[in-house]
């Protein structure tokens, strides 16, 4: 029974050891900027890009979504051509119209204004139109200002915010926002305003204002703005979102490579369609189970070095491997049937370092320990 419970006492110990490897890889990433890409990949890891490429798989034979229809008109150029499209959209009676386009200025030619004016009036009971929040006040969060489209004015209009969330610039896009503050003002994002449109209920302030996007293993049909009154059925009863597709300068970053706004802004809408309330783990839960792991991982490996000491070094790196492959599939499972994210930053690294805490372990057993408390050294599975 002593020598079982010193067992664990050891195992402990290397746990403590673990977490102080990564306590002080923490500090480096924090202050040496030769440790800033290490930050950098700690900041940007999500355990959901895997899973959406699992999710995803290859490229061919992908379904379509049934909720959501895009409507291309890059090459319209024209304001009275987009005027005829809205119309025609509308016309097919889709169930919401997002128009992803934001037209800041009256036109020169007043005569090109007025057909889009019509048209946008005529849909505004039923259409959702996007805006722009700018100058962002960090120490009241919240925005001082916006930018509408010129006909703002002509009639009540539904207005939602089409701003793209980046946690840094240049970072992935993987979260959209319910709402945000206009000076005192609570505002609605487009993509949750269509969302609860389609869905037939009122917008609200929610606990959680942050949403993690489900890029998921649906496409959207895209059609064409010439083709859109061919394609009546397609779009009846849908949400459908009119924007411009190849316009490099609304292209972002996301964990599925380069997308246009309006294919995010589509699979926004989408993911509080289908998963309203996706749980992520809390960074203490995060914690206490890479404590499990790793105090798993020290005694799996002791078992392993003692069964096997002339090929312990092979059998530990399948071992490894093993396990993190049953962890990520297991929060695949959870993340796809439970809507609940399984946050495995701290466990992995965990994972990653307890071979070299171990190592660490020892040195102090055979080392200092030995030398200052033999009795107690002497104790240790690791003594000899």
């Amino acid at each position: 029974m002593r020598k079982v419970s010193s067992q664990w006492w050891d195992h402990l110990l290397v746990c403590l050891v673990v977490f102080v490897l990564g306590y002080v890889l923490w500090l480096a990433s924090l202050n040496l900027s030769i440790f800033n890409p290490l930050k950098q990949a700690l900041e940007d890891f999500k355990m959901t890009d895997v899973y959406f490429e699992m999710l995803r798989g290859g490229e061919k034979d992908r379904a379509f979504s049934d909720k959501i229809v895009l409507v291309d008109m890059t090459k319209q150029t024209r304001r009275s051509d987009i005027a005829r499209t809205i119309s025609d959209i509308n016309a097919c009676q889709p169930r919401v119209l997002m128009v992803d386009l934001v037209f800041q200025r009256p036109n020169a030619d007043l005569s090109d204004d007025m057909p889009l004016t019509d048209a946008v009036v005529e849909g505004a009971a039923d259409d959702v139109f996007s805006f722009k929040l700018v100058d962002y006040d960090p120490e009241r969060a919240a925005f001082r200002g916006s930018v509408k489209s010129y006909f703002s004015d002509a009639a009540d209009f539904v207005w939602g915010y089409s701003n793209i969330l980046q946690t840094h610039p240049g970072g992935s896009v993987r979260l959209y926002t319910l709402t945000q503050h206009l000076g005192d003002t609570l505002v609605w994002s487009m993509p949750y305003l269509a969302a609860c449109r389609y869905l037939g209920r009122e917008p609200q302030a929610e606990d959680t204002d942050q949403r993690l996007i489900v890029y998921s293993d649906l496409d959207f049909h895209v059609i064409d703005c010439d083709s859109v009154a061919s394609h009546a059925d397609l779009l009846r009863d849908k949400v459908v979102i009119l924007g411009a597709l190849d316009e490099e300068a609304d292209k972002h970053i996301t964990p599925i490579g380069k997308k246009p706004g309006m294919v995010i802004q589509a699979y926004s809408t989408l993911s509080y369609i289908d998963h309203p309330t996706v749980r992520t783990m809390s960074g203490t839960t995060s914690f206490l189970l890479a404590f499990v792991v790793c105090m798993f991982c020290a005694w799996a490996g002791w078992r392993i070095r003692q069964r096997y000491p002339s090929t312990y070094s092979y059998v530990l790196k399948l071992f490894y491997f093993g396990l993190t492959a049953l962890f990520v599939w297991l929060s695949f499972i959870s993340f796809v049937y439970l809507d609940y994210e399984v946050d495995l930053l701290y466990p992995l690294l965990g994972m990653a370092l307890v071979e070299e805490g171990r190592l660490q372990y020892m040195f102090i057993v055979r080392g200092p320990l030995t030398k200052w408390r033999r009795r107690l050294a002497e104790k240790s599975i690791y003594y000899q």
